[in-house]
């Protein structure tokens, strides 16, 4: 009896064993069922039967065996999980380190777009070995084929002889262009020698108009502070409040004509034509030199500005006693809004460029407030135009955005943070968010995401408020 169990024991570890040693050789003692698949290549180096086979990052095999198909090439077969779909055009991607640590693994790489048919077991593979660098640089390959790219674009481009004609071109007019301009800033510079006496003479009646001015001011604000004005103060009150009505419909009529598509075919056609004119410069220029090469013409000209000059400094003085006058009528309490702005400007991550966007802010009254700017300035310059109303730490903005009708949320969170958002587009909805933090006094720090939900374009950058 003492020698059966003994004997039971042996077999146990005994089998034990034998299963422990599958398992560190890759295999199992009871093998599943496998579908086999074949990888040809030139190099294998480094790889033993029991290394991984994996597809996405996924173990779906083992490699049965290595051996070659003829004198030069390396053969390995793969024994993967049944049902293991590999797509057509897909390769076995031996990676290759500076330093060999782990567990041996192959791996199989779809081609890019992982679409297609799939191959059917018994299907040969071609086998690529990744280099060091590939391991330490990842994307070098991507990284590589665009600048070879770019430099069969740039050798292009520099080789295109109508281009150079038209730099050289260009270079010549420019160089004109320069001269001409020194041969006008040479003869201005002699008419204004000529007549310098008449131009000192302005400047003095000038200097005596802004003396008689600010004397203006500082009578215009003794009397705002005379008492018996406030008596008119409620009245004045009522009125801004009526003129701040208007004005709210002013901003809807502003809506309607910002929308209108023959307003905007009308700014296109100014735009270009502005392109013709800028074209004739080097025209203006001669046209200009041409005027300017009579001393008498330009001298006589001088001399009716500055007369000129002078009645419109007679005119500022009849104006002051005029708005002396009108003073007298106004209420002490007066005080006109000062608008702000706010420029922004960051990097579009996604599409590689540089926003800018302006916006301008004008009080219309307490807790309300006109917007206007222009959205990614110098590029696609979208118009925006916006009536705000305040309610504690939140502001709702409604109007056009972006030449798009939309609205807006403007939420101060702390003193430092704020958040915006704007929906707009309805034909096309695009949902921009961002979030600004204070770095100084006027300025701070922003990001964000354009078109959120949608291209999910991150956005970051730098703004000024004042």
């Amino acid at each position: 009896m003492e020698s059966a169990w003994k004997v039971g024991l042996l077999v146990v570890i005994a089998g034990l064993l034998i299963a422990t040693g599958y398992q560190l050789v890759g295999e199992r003692l009871f093998k599943e069922p496998v579908d086999v698949y074949y990888a040809e290549g030139a190099d294998v180096a480094g790889i033993q039967p029991g290394a991984a086979v994996s597809v996405a990052g996924v173990v779906v095999g083992r490699v049965r065996e290595v051996g070659l198909s003829d004198p030069a090439q390396a053969r390995l077969t793969l024994a993967l999980k049944r049902g293991t779909q590999i797509i057509e055009g897909s390769m076995v991607e031996i990676p290759s380190s500076l330093i060999s640590i782990g567990e041996q693994r192959v791996a199989i790489v779809p081609p890019e777009g992982g679409k297609g048919g799939y191959l059917a077991p018994g299907a040969t593979l071609p086998i690529v070995k990744e280099t060091s660098l590939s391991d330490i640089l990842a994307g070098s390959k991507d990284t590589i084929a665009e600048l070879n790219r770019t430099l069969v674009a740039t050798r292009e481009l520099l080789s295109d002889k109508e281009l150079k004609d038209q730099l050289q071109s260009v270079l010549k007019s420019t160089d004109a262009t320069i001269r001409q301009a020194g041969s006008l800033m040479a003869e201005t510079r002699e008419v204004i020698a000529e007549n310098r006496n008449t131009v000192r003479d302005t400047l003095r009646e000038a200097a005596i108009a802004v003396v008689q001015l600010r004397e203006g001011v500082e009578a215009v604000n003794a009397i705002v502070s005379d008492p018996r004005i406030r008596a008119n103060a409620t009245e004045m009150m009522e009125t801004l409040a009526g003129t701040a009505k208007r004005a709210d419909e002013l901003v809807a009529n502003l809506n309607a004509l910002v929308t209108d598509p023959d307003l905007r075919l009308a700014i296109d056609n100014t735009l270009t034509n502005t392109e013709r004119i800028s074209k004739t410069g080097v025209e203006i220029a001669e046209d200009v030199k041409q005027m300017t090469s009579d001393g008498k013409v330009v001298s006589s000209k001088a001399i009716e500005i500055a007369d000129k000059a002078s009645a419109i400094a007679d005119e500022a003085k009849v104006l002051l006693e005029k708005l002396n006058e009108f003073i007298d009528k106004l209420p002490s309490d007066i005080r006109l809004p000062r608008p702000f702005f706010q420029l922004e400007s960051g990097w579009n991550t996604e599409r590689d460029a540089v926003q800018t966007d302006l916006l301008v802010g004008y009080p219309l009254r307490p807790g309300a407030t006109l917007y206007g700017g222009v959205y990614d300035l110098t590029e696609t310059n979208r118009l925006t135009l916006q009536y705000g109303q305040e309610y504690q730490d939140l502001t709702l903005r409604y109007g056009v955005f972006a030449s798009k009708a939309g609205v807006g949320v403007d939420w101060r969170l702390w003193n430092w943070l704020g958040l915006t958002a704007n929906l707009f587009d309805p034909n096309d909805p695009q949902f921009d968010f961002r979030a600004r933090f204070l770095i100084g006094r006027d300025a701070f720090g922003w990001a964000g995401v354009n078109s959120l939900f949608g291209r999910n374009e991150p956005i970051f950058g730098l703004g000024v408020k004042r």
